[in-house]
């Protein structure tokens, strides 16, 4: 079907999808054409037959800036970007490899597919991206599972999304699921927004195996002493047996008795098993006791992380959907908070929560710095005594942080990010912290930084808000943070107002995100959210195909108002999360 006629096309809109009729590369309304490509093939024209679709648009003219890329060789992870041919409207074209469907694996790399694609999208500043029905032909997919790959991987996106369908029977599948839960909505039964988490492996007798019993006639073995007339059997299908860790199925291997002899078939994905019937059984659930276990140790991040590298280990994190309050809170992430959005629990003096945070205010003290910046003006004390420290438990703004933590968890996976090492941030270089800094991901440079403030019940109730920054300030309206409580401490009052000897100030201990971030040597006081990665842009507008920033850390290097102490920028509230509240007194 031709697009440039959109009156003939069949349309269809969910929340920010739109489902169109017609074939992807004469689609004409979005930014971006995805092409899928199938098995890493370095050439379009012998990959599937989209890709095939998209090479004779193209010709060797996308063919070579195919290649000069770089071939995406990983399933969901490597996403390659080329710019558009002469017959297909669009600004870019992704390039993302696909595999034909091996169970639940290939629906979550699926989903890191789809959501690499949105990400990369964002990123370069599009605002609308096409998809075909992705692995619904050759590959063999579900087309309700693929639709839950599609909400599942949009759910933090505001890009308009269309999923272009060639074929009528799959443009009418994907309209009546999502027709359904648009008629469910709030249904958690039927909504796929919010369906249980499917089991990967330890589901597999009643999800996705299919089980064989049959009476085997093969003379007795000389090896076991089962009875010929009672043998019998039994398969089990297990599609993700080759994802298995070696010790799994080394177990599995090894549970061949007298009465059950076991054999694994990597290639069919299958167990076989052969005796007698009740003993059958009894291997059975030990098998399934094994996928179990195997489960939970491939959903461990430190376990993905040491044995699948850093970038499986970020797309893990992404995928992970459970959220969980850190070890020293007092609630739960889901607890009751019927009677306040939040919690203020006071710490007890001595845990191991309390010292470290006790070290981020004292350790980074530097008393000789105290009124030397503009805004410290009024300040003469040498030191801070701690009076008491809080967690502030509010699950609503740390469920958005950890939401924001997870997308750019995603955009590190694509392109890893700088490291702040020079130097490296204070908090991360005083002794006696280390409790605290382990619960950080480094990879997505989250840190522990400062911040101070009168607004103390706003900012437990609300977050740090960057839209409420003064007019007058070097990086643009963001919200700003510290390495160091001297510079914190000079924004727990107002200036013009300083507290008097002996009255409690307060002091935050904030998660902050900082993920790719921008050192600015000179002022930005235009900027309303991070700035282009670009030498030669900078703009926080860039229209360009540049990577965009995610916060600034600002040294302002100006001979005549440089900054004593750097500072660090976010233009996001999601991207920061007061954890700690500190009462101190000046001395």
């Amino acid at each position: 079907m031709n697009h440039r006629d959109s009156s003939k096309c069949c349309r269809y809109k969910y929340a920010n999808f739109i489902f169109v009729k017609g074939n992807i590369v004469d689609f004409k309304e979005a930014d971006v054409l995805v092409n899928p490509v199938v098995k890493a093939a370095t050439e379009l024209s012998r990959s599937g037959v989209v890709s095939k679709a998209f090479y004779k648009c193209g010709q060797e003219e996308l063919q070579k800036e195919y290649e000069e890329a770089g071939v995406p060789k990983r399933f969901g992870v490597d996403v390659t970007v080329t710019g558009s041919c002469r017959s297909i409207d669009a600004k870019r074209i992704f390039h993302a490899t696909v595999e034909g469907y091996r169970g639940t694996k290939s629906l979550r790399l699926l989903t890191c597919m789809i959501k690499v694609c949105l990400t990369k999208a964002e990123s370069l500043n599009m605002t609308s991206i096409a998809f075909p029905t992705v692995g619904c032909g050759n590959l063999q997919y579900n087309a309700d599972d693929v639709a839950q790959c599609f909400l599942e991987a949009a759910k933090e996106t505001t890009l308009k999304i269309y999923i272009v369908a060639y074929a009528s029977v799959i443009y009418n599948t994907f309209v009546k699921i999502f027709a359904d839960i648009k008629e469910s909505d709030g249904q958690e039964a039927v909504n796929l927004r919010t369906r249980p988490k499917v089991k990967r492996m330890s589901s597999l007798i009643s999800d996705v195996s299919q089980l064989v019993i049959k009476p085997v006639d093969s003379p007795k073995s000389e090896t076991s002493s089962v009875a010929v007339n009672v043998l019998v059997e039994m398969s089990i299908v297990i599609p993700a047996i080759a994802d298995l860790d070696p010790e799994s199925l080394g177990k599995i291997r090894d549970m061949q008795t007298n009465e059950v002899l076991t054999h694994v078939d990597l290639d069919q994905s299958t167990v076989t098993l052969t005796g007698k019937r009740g003993s059958l059984d009894q291997v059975k659930q030990s098998i399934l006791k094994v996928l179990a276990e195997d489960e939970l140790k491939q959903e461990n991040l430190d376990y993905i992380k040491e044995t699948k590298g850093i970038q499986e280990y970020l797309l893990a994190l992404w995928h992970k959907r459970t959220i969980r309050s850190p070890p020293y809170w007092k609630n739960t992430i889901f607890a009751d908070f019927s009677t306040a959005d939040y919690e203020r629990c006071q710490l007890v003096n001595g845990s191991p929560a309390h010292d470290a945070v006790t070290a981020f205010v004292l350790d980074t003290w530097n008393a000789s710095l105290v009124g030397a910046e503009k805004d410290a003006g009024g300040l003469v004390h040498s030191k801070l005594a701690i009076k008491r420290i809080w967690t502030i438990e509010n699950p609503f703004l740390y469920t958005s942080y950890q939401s924001k933590l997870k997308t750019l968890a995603v955009k590190a996976a694509i392109r890893p990010f700088s490291a702040v090492s020079e130097p490296e941030i204070k908090t991360k270089q005083i002794a006696g912290v280390d409790y605290l800094n382990s619960q950080l991901i480094n990879e997505v440079n989250e840190v522990y930084l400062l911040h101070g403030s009168s607004y103390v019940d706003e900012i437990a109730k609300n977050g740090i808000d960057s839209r409420f920054s003064g007019d007058k300030v070097l990086f643009g309206r963001g919200a700003y943070f510290a390495e160091s409580s001297t510079k914190a401490d000079q924004y727990a009052d107002r200036r013009n107002e300083r507290a008097s000897a002996g009255e409690p100030l307060y002091m935050f201990v904030v998660r902050v995100l900082l993920g790719e971030p921008f050192v600015a040597r000179e002022a930005y006081p235009y900027l309303r959210k991070a700035p282009c990665s670009a030498v030669d842009c900078r703009k926080d507008s860039c229209s360009d195909a540049h990577l965009m920033c995610d916060s600034v850390i600002g040294t302002h290097e100006d001979v005549d108002t440089p900054l004593m102490l750097r500072e660090f920028i976010v233009y996001h509230p999601e991207q920061c999360y007061p954890e700690f509240l500190v009462e101190y007194v000046r001395q």
